[in-house]
């Protein structure tokens, strides 16, 4: 989990730094000049991998079908419900919650009135908070109860997006969006986590790869805020999404506490009275 939450708080910190870099190399060297810039960067990252010394990848059986494989990868997500549970809501905060920043121009422009300085605020909070709960989760290191973690993540998450959708105020909603950012790399963190740790190494990479297929939903997820935005309007419609994400974790940990309750049931207790003797 350190480790994961290291890497996020790398990924945010771009997400601060690389806009205000950004917007300085237009100003200098224009856009062209700047997309040309962010291609040659890649060659740091090809020359990173070709200096990793990684060993020499071998199947120990014979290449199984591809979709054989997708379907071993599904099967096992049914069956084993706490997997289950983290990447339902994984999809869920990335079809519903996650869509949220690509409405902040409007909020910028026809709420909150805050011009080009503002709107780069609204941008930069939630991965400044991102930033911070990623550092404070890699110096915790190992987190006992996990999906109680997740699900209360989530709640946060869901929490302050809806207080931020009747936030009129700049300050209160740079103090939510930093709130949502912080929660929701702490929910994906951990989920990664428990991914990571609870998959057989043979299955490990179709459940990752199924875990990070939730950031192709935020397109999908844009379009169905977007259009409950122009029936309601985009606060409101931001609200149902803050709610609509608490809804499903609500779901998910009662359904949990229900197994839980059944599980305990089976277990039939031993009187304290009892004169049985074991054998």
């Amino acid at each position: 989990m350190n480790a994961i939450a290291l890497n996020s708080s790398v990924v945010n910190l771009s997400k601060v730094i690389g806009p205000s870099l950004g917007g300085v190399l237009i100003s200098v060297i224009g856009v062209a000049g700047c997309l040309l810039v962010n291609a040659v960067s890649f060659l740091a990252i090809i020359f990173s991998l070709l200096m990793m010394d990684l060993p020499q990848w071998q199947r120990e059986q014979e290449k199984d079908n591809f979709w054989h494989e997708v379907r071993d990868g599904y099967s096992y997500i049914k069956t084993n419900n706490r997997v289950f549970s983290v990447l339902f809501l994984v999809y869920t905060v990335a079809l519903i919650g996650s869509p949220y920043s690509r409405f902040l121009p409007v909020f910028a422009s026809d709420i909150l009135h805050a011009g080009p300085l503002g709107f780069g605020l609204l941008l930069a909070a939630p991965g400044v908070g991102a930033v911070i709960a990623a550092l404070c989760l890699a110096s915790l290191g190992n987190i006992r109860r996990r999906a109680s973690f997740i699900y209360f993540s989530v709640f946060v998450f869901s929490l302050f997006l809806v207080l931020f959708s009747f936030s009129r105020s700049m300050p209160l909603s740079l103090f939510c969006l930093a709130m949502v950012g912080s929660s929701h790399i702490a929910f994906r963190a951990v989920a990664n986590t428990i991914i990571q740790m609870e998959i057989s190494s043979h299955l490990l990479g179709r459940i990752l790869s199924l875990f990070l297929m939730d950031k192709g939903l935020w397109s999908f997820g844009t379009l169905f805020i977007g259009a409950i935005a122009s029936l309601v309007g985009t606060p409101w419609a931001i609200t149902l999404s803050g709610s609509i994400c608490a809804l499903s974790a609500g779901i998910l940990l009662y359904h949990r506490g229900q197994v839980r309750r059944v599980a305990n049931e089976r277990i039939i207790p031993i009187p304290a009275d009892s004169n049985t003797q074991p054998d």
